[in-house]
């Protein structure tokens, strides 16, 4: 049976160029974003039919992974690879920076993959599987 890969942040930028690489490898792939248009015409454009799942949710939000998480595991039986992908920067420096924003940076980029980890180790050490 074809790999299973989850992908957060994966309807655009580097997630979406990965998820395209592995579809065309024969992975069946999930990706996750915050954004459901930006989302849809990922699958639009990637036409992969039954072997990609969009998921809207957001990386920092641990109800948010978990479901996502289930949904892969529900859909294909398996969980072969993870990819935290989803991250941002914030344009100028510091001093510019609203607190609020830095906060949800902060949350998305380390809170995020660490909540991944944690969600998907148990399905990756049945699978053998792996973390990128």
């Amino acid at each position: 049976m074809e790999p299973a890969t989850l992908i957060t942040g994966g309807s655009s930028g580097i997630g979406a160029a990965t998820a395209r690489a592995l579809l065309k490898q024969g992975h069946r792939v999930a990706v996750t974003g915050r954004d459901t248009d930006k989302l849809a015409a990922f699958a639009a454009s990637a036409g992969a039919g039954e072997r990609l799942l969009t998921i809207t949710g957001d990386t920092s939000d641990a109800h948010d992974i978990a479901s996502a998480v289930r949904r892969v595991v529900e859909a294909w039986g398996q969980l072969d690879n993870v990819i935290a992908n989803a991250g941002f920067s914030l344009p100028g420096n510091l001093e510019s920076h609203a607190p609020e924003d830095m906060r949800a940076m902060v949350l998305t980029n380390v809170l995020g993959p660490a909540l991944l980890v944690r969600e998907t180790l148990p399905h990756l050490r049945e699978s053998k599987g792996r973390i990128v």
